[in-house]
């Protein structure tokens, strides 16, 4: 009897050890991903001057005690960029890989134990980089906290052939590190389109299972992230679509550390996706790589544009999309919305998005969400409008109320000048990237126009008001905002019955 208890007791330790190990595995909870810089700027001279900077927004605030990272690509450089964020926190430089003879580099940094609540993360150039994306951000948790011993080692590599990989291994200090490998192809002609299409696959390797979390449609950056588990030498491996790579793979050990992915609805990837009517970058369709955790179960597109309208959505994984409402324009259709969901969606990390148009006539774009704990038909309900602002200042568009507690409402709006830097109301999101050089009546980030995300806690209507940069009238504008049910989510109480009569037994 007590060879039988001991033996218990043996399997109960292994079991809660297996738990605790488990446990420890870092994990993905967010990713931020505006690398398609604005193509409405490629091939005109357009360039970040050195002092220049722009400001990458995580799609929810970070959680306390986990890793933040921020992903970047430059001109090769004696003078690499600086990364802080809207806490005032100092982001450390992991590593940078730089091929010689195309004169690129990429950088990965990174911000242990981050606080709670950081949104906006900057990067600041300090020389002119012709060739670049915008920065990625994203957030792990479960790595270590320990600012002295937490970075285990990084692998640089080029080539001009399909297979990514560093020059050499690394050999971490300890089994399941976290593990990320960034690579650009800047081999192929950026500026003449040459990048468009370009994209990455995960090759397998022993001991760790690679996942995309980053993907490009014009620009051929693509990134995968896995926990190693094994201390053996390990050379991370992928492959590109079209020859040629630059890639950084970077180490970092692992801890029970950080906040978990909370419950409930909530954005775990965020993607714009710029385009012009200048050729090439006026396909249609136009099909964007967009990694999505396979835990989603919601995917959304919203477009801003100009004089044309996304007419259908479709994605590799064969869900159902359907229009939000009918496009909505200004009066002479110079800005318009038109926005589109996929409920009980099947997304995976190696997810495509495909939007059809008919026809471009300007710097436009599509804010891309995945989206987790959505009820099965998420969307809730739409409201559009257009209008004409004359006086400056802050903008307000549209309101909505949501049917349920505990959702999810998102916001587009195009408008004709100025440009959209956040939201005045409590906990509404900005979406959108910022360059501090844009220019306020097209082009930049996000095509200068206004993204917005806000949970909300109660059926209370939402009313949507922008921020703007240059303080100027936005003028014509067209909006659409858009409520989305959460799993479980609490419907609105009906109505108490009226005009009732009492009649007595």
């Amino acid at each position: 009897m007590r060879q039988m208890k001991r033996f218990a007791i043996l399997i109960i330790a292994a079991f809660l050890a297996t738990m605790s190990s488990h446990a420890q595995s870092p994990s993905l909870i967010q990713v931020g991903d505006d690398l398609d810089w604005a193509l409405y700027y490629m091939g005109s001279g357009g360039a970040l001057q050195g002092g220049q900077y722009v400001l990458s927004q995580l799609p929810n605030p970070s959680l306390a005690g986990n890793m933040l990272m921020d992903i970047v690509t430059f001109d090769r450089t004696t003078s690499t960029p600086t990364v802080t964020d809207d806490h005032n926190d100092t982001y450390t430089l992991a590593a940078t890989c730089s091929d010689t003879n195309g004169g690129e580099e990429i950088g990965i940094y990174y911000l242990l134990n981050a606080p709670a609540g950081v949104r906006q993360i900057k990067t600041t150039y300090h020389a002119t980089t012709q060739n670049q994306g915008e920065p990625a951000v994203a957030e792990w948790t479960n790595v270590s906290t320990n600012a002295s011993a937490a970075f285990d080692g990084s692998s640089c590599g080029s080539g001009n052939s399909t297979t990514v990989q560093g020059s050499s291994g690394v050999t971490p200090s300890a089994s399941g590190d976290l593990v990320v490998q960034f690579a650009w192809n800047d081999v192929v002609g950026l500026g003449s389109g040459g990048g468009i299409g370009v994209h990455y696959t995960p090759v397998n390797q022993a001991n760790i299972t690679w996942t995309g979390f980053l993907g490009t449609w014009a620009w051929a950056e693509g990134a995968q992230w896995g926990t190693y588990n094994s201390a053996n030498a390990l050379n991370p491996l992928m492959t590109v679509s079209t020859a040629g790579y630059l890639s950084l793979a970077v180490f970092f050990k692992s801890t029970a550390a950080g906040t978990p992915m909370p419950q409930g609805i909530r954005i775990l990837a965020r993607k714009n996706v710029p385009f012009t009517n200048y050729s090439p970058w006026a396909p249609t369709p136009l099909k964007v790589y967009f990694p999505c955790p396979s835990t989603a179960n919601l995917l959304v597109a919203d477009f801003a544009g100009a004089n044309q309208d996304m007419t259908g959505v479709s994605d590799s994984n064969g869900d159902t999309w359907i229009s939000n409402h009918a496009q909505q324009c200004d009066s002479g259709n110079n800005t318009c919305v038109h926005n589109w969901s996929a409920s009980s969606a099947s997304p995976s990390p190696a997810e495509t998005v495909t939007f059809n148009f008919n026809g471009y006539s300007g710097a436009d774009s599509v804010e891309l969400y995945c989206v987790q704990g959505a009820a099965a038909s998420a969307f809730d309900n739409s409201v559009a409008a257009a209008g004409n602002q004359i006086a400056a200042g802050n903008w307000t568009s549209v309101s909505i109320t949501p049917s349920t507690s505990n959702g999810l409402i998102l916001m587009d709006g195009s408008q004709f000048s100025d440009t959209a830097t956040g939201f005045a109301g409590n906990g509404q999101n900005y979406e959108g990237c910022f360059w501090s050089a844009e220019n306020i009546s097209n082009g930049g980030c996000a095509s200068n126009n206004a993204w917005g995300a806000y949970y909300n806690p109660n059926q209370s209507q939402v009313t949507w008001t922008t921020t703007e940069e240059a303080g100027v009238s936005v003028g014509i504008w067209a909006a659409e905002t858009d409520a989305y049910k959460a799993a479980g989510g609490s419907a609105q109480s009906p109505a108490p019955p009226t005009n009732l009569t009492a009649v007595p037994k």
